[in-house]
């Protein structure tokens, strides 16, 4: 342990002040400090092991400059390697995304594009040739910010990466791939690596859009525990709604594409896990489709075989376009519901104007009319986008024909 004020000149030449110990881990003891010449917050942790192989890790981890490549890490700056082995890196702010993940009152939407960035952190640092070698809730920080909470990656210690010696810890409890366990067990030899990572990751992913971990409900016993991290994920919604006990959001809230990505990022089959950027290609291609049920305020992802919402269990609603001037009344009840000249009685309306889709959660409405779909936006009629979703009192005009969209009751 470094008394607080003590002074270092790490390597590259940066001087900075030793403040309190923070904390100690697997890897070593953090403490506060200081970079003297621009007053720069930081973290620098002294190694337990001073090995040769933990000095070139070090020092390779240092050379890659990680921080240039996002704006989220916050990986070492500069080493020390004279009596001991430490290094220096830029502060985290925030909490833990543990911590973020418990504090009650958190937007599911904010949460969904944490869990981007999270994937997108990783898969920056696979294209670099490293894997972090400890995924988990606790290596990144989540801070406030005008725009919304931020992301940080910090603690890279436990990198996996070929032109090195091997990481020396195997990650956390509940984050570790079955292969590591096994290993841990007296089984095959294995080491952390990108693969073991893809299953780490998707154990954060599950926290973070499920409010629970892959082991909720399944954790009775430590037998019961070991069998729910051996591979495989014991929330798939084909097998049903899980244990009550589990708590979380039910995993019928995803999707079929999203609902996969689970089941081949758990799986004990390594070379099935997604990478952490197709993790983030799919999670940023589902955002759009994320829906929230005015009634009870659960979340979910549209999806065409959905009737009912997974969290309240009411049945999706339904709209009926209510044509005054027509005195009729379309109702948009089944898969398509086809609108054209023959059903509006006008001549500027074409014979096939529009098709209105309803896909699980959501109504959509396909416009192809020569004269063009309108929504009242409150001071003029504007053209509706190529596919639109309607909602409870939306006032459409078809060419000249107007409506009012109401749920069906």
């Amino acid at each position: 342990m470094i008394k607080p004020g003590t002074k270092l000149r790490l390597h590259y030449g940066t001087v900075i002040r030793i403040d309190s110990v923070l904390g100690a881990g697997g890897e070593g003891v953090v403490h506060q400090a200081v970079e003297e010449k621009t007053g720069i917050l930081g973290a620098y942790k002294v190694l337990r092991n001073g090995s040769p192989d933990k000095v070139k890790r070090t020092q390779f981890l240092v050379q890659q400059q990680l921080n240039e490549l996002a704006e989220s890490f916050c990986a070492p700056t500069d080493y020390y390697a004279n009596g001991h082995v430490g290094h220096f890196s830029p502060w985290a702010p925030g909490n833990s995304l543990e911590h973020y993940l418990e504090t009650p009152g958190n937007l599911f939407f904010e949460t969904y594009k944490l869990a981007i960035a999270y994937c997108h952190g990783h898969a920056l640092l696979n294209e670099r040739g490293l894997a972090q070698g400890d995924p988990s809730l606790v290596n990144a920080n989540v801070n406030g910010a005008t725009t919304g909470p931020e992301l940080h990656l910090f603690d890279f210690d436990n990198f996996s990466a070929a032109s090195t010696p091997p990481p020396t810890a195997f990650g956390q409890e509940d984050r570790m791939a079955p292969e590591l366990r096994k290993a841990l067990n007296g089984g095959p030899t294995a080491l952390p690596d990108e693969l073991s990572d893809r299953y780490a990751i998707s154990t954060v992913v599950h926290d973070m859009l499920l409010a629970k971990s892959v082991t909720s409900g399944f954790d009775d016993s430590p037998e019961q525990f070991e069998r729910a991290m051996s591979g495989g994920w014991p929330h798939d919604p084909v097998h049903g709604t899980g244990p009550r006990s589990a708590g979380g959001y039910p995993s019928h809230i995803l999707n079929a594409e999203l609902a996969a990505m689970f089941r081949r990022g758990l799986s004990a089959k390594r070379e099935e896990r997604p990478a952490a950027a197709d993790w983030t290609q799919v999670l940023s291609r589902n955002f759009r489709l994320m829906w929230v049920d005015p009634r009870c305020q659960g979340p979910s992802f549209i999806d065409p075989g959905k009737t009912h919402c997974p969290i309240c269990g009411q049945p999706f609603p339904t709209y009926k376009l209510v044509f005054p001037s027509l005195r009729k009344e379309i109702v948009c009840g089944s898969a398509a519901v086809a609108i054209g000249r023959a059903d509006l009685q006008s001549p500027k309306v074409s014979s096939h104007h529009a098709v209105i889709r309803k896909l699980g959660q959501e109504t959509c409405l396909e416009s192809f009319g020569r004269n063009g779909t309108f929504r009242w936006s409150g001071c003029q009629w504007k053209p509706l986008e190529a596919q639109a979703i309607l909602q409870n009192g939306d006032r459409l005009r078809f060419a000249d024909v107007e409506c009012v969209v109401e749920e069906l009751t």
